[in-house]
């Protein structure tokens, strides 16, 4: 994946992320869904030195990451600052959708607040409410009807990302049963990797990585990831 990104969209720096240029036609060629568990060693709030490697790379070349984060608290506003972007984010399990102000070119509830925030609730009981990540996918493609949708998952928790991109992509985790979802989504990229080194070497390239005495990631041997 990584090898296309730099073939396909290059660097963009007079474009960056998050600036809406007097609402000015937007130039995303791809999102990125990622669950926020996904980017931090577990028991660690802090990067690894490979995810902001490959996070830089989505920036440069325009490409927004989405995050989702299983709880109520605004952890992607925190992991944004951390990266210097703005972009929607999911909260709650993917129930409320955050959408900064005038990103899509106006507001939806005519706010004028900093977020706009949509939460999806069942039409009736026991039945399964719309999904904030298709209507946020589906709001992309209205700005940009070519735009390619990539989404990561490692339980079963986040079929409701993997189920609404084009692109599902699996990181491996030795902690979680994953057959259940490869059944589900058999032609899902599956990383050789785990946890952010995986999410990491899926968005570099499919190639095998093994951190330098920087933390960055550097090329070990070429390898199909499985």
């Amino acid at each position: 994946m990584g090898a296309a990104l730099r073939t396909m969209y290059p660097p963009m720096p007079d474009s960056p992320i998050g600036a809406f240029h007097d609402h000015a036609p937007p130039r995303w060629p791809m999102v990125v869904v990622t669950p926020v568990n996904v980017l931090c060693d577990r028991g660690s709030a802090e990067f690894h030195p490979t995810v902001r490697q490959a996070a830089q790379l989505l920036i440069d070349a325009d490409i927004p990451i989405i995050l989702v984060a299983r709880s109520v608290v605004r952890e992607p506003e925190y992991i944004q600052r951390e990266l210097r972007v703005v972009h929607p984010y999911l909260s709650d399990g993917g129930a409320t959708l955050h959408i900064p102000y005038g990103y899509f070119g106006g507001g939806y509830a005519g706010s004028g607040a900093d977020w706009e925030m949509m939460t999806f609730v069942p039409r009736e009981p026991g039945v399964e409410p719309p999904s904030g990540v298709q209507f946020l996918l589906q709001t992309y493609r209205i700005h940009r009807s070519d735009i390619v949708t990539v989404g990561f998952g490692v339980t079963s928790s986040d079929r409701f990302v993997l189920e609404h991109v084009e692109v599902p992509v699996l990181v491996r985790n030795r902690h979680f049963d994953q057959r259940p979802l490869r059944k589900t989504f058999p032609d899902a990229f599956m990383t050789t990797l785990e946890g952010p080194l995986g999410w990491s070497e899926a968005i570099l390239g499919g190639l095998a990585y093994e951190a330098d005495e920087t933390g960055m990631m550097a090329m070990r041997e070429p390898v199909m990831p499985r």
